[in-house]
């Protein structure tokens, strides 16, 4: 989430291995946190290594295709931490995000192998504690363009977009 309050700018990214059931779906006790304070374009960050217990990884079945399957971790957390780098591309892209929604944003992510950023999914924050409310409009354009990837549940436009967010114009 790209603020914790509206008098505080601190953007709290909770991320965790594998694949983002683990984190969203309440099911690791603490995710790693990184609390980032912002002042401006300089930004300070305070790591939380939580306490995942396991998370869900993808595995090949016979069909050729995937299934999502529940692991366990061995407590090791030193490499969960994210680098300067990464940690840059999620500050920066997640302003980008609040301007071209004119609002806190809560976002989904990815970091792939090689620690390209990759946005998956935005939306507006509309309550923040303390009853900070929050009403826009609809952006005039398409905030980027791609191809559509689901039809489910969901409401609004979903795309696919073919390149990490760092290369992504404003």
């Amino acid at each position: 989430m790209s603020y914790r309050g509206i008098e505080d700018s601190t953007l709290v990214i909770e991320y965790g291995p594998g694949q983002p059931k683990a984190v969203v779906s309440g099911n690791t006790v603490s995710p790693p946190c990184y609390e980032i304070k912002r002042n401006g374009k300089q930004w300070e960050a305070v790591f939380n290594p939580g306490s995942p217990d396991g998370g869900f990884v993808l595995r090949a079945n016979e069909q050729g295709g995937y299934v999502e399957e529940w692991t366990t971790f061995d407590g090791n957390t030193e490499a969960l931490p994210l680098g300067k780098d990464t940690l840059d591309s999620l500050v920066q892209g997640g302003k980008k995000l609040e301007d071209a929604l004119m609002s806190p944003v809560d976002f989904e992510f990815a970091i792939d192998q090689d620690n390209r950023v990759w946005f998956l999914q935005v939306r507006p924050i509309t309550r923040l504690p303390g009853g900070s409310q929050f009403s826009i409009a609809s952006p005039s354009r398409y905030l980027d363009q791609g191809t559509p990837v689901s039809d489910g549940c969901g409401s609004g436009l979903a795309l696919a977009t073919d390149r990490p967010s760092r290369q992504l114009s404003a």
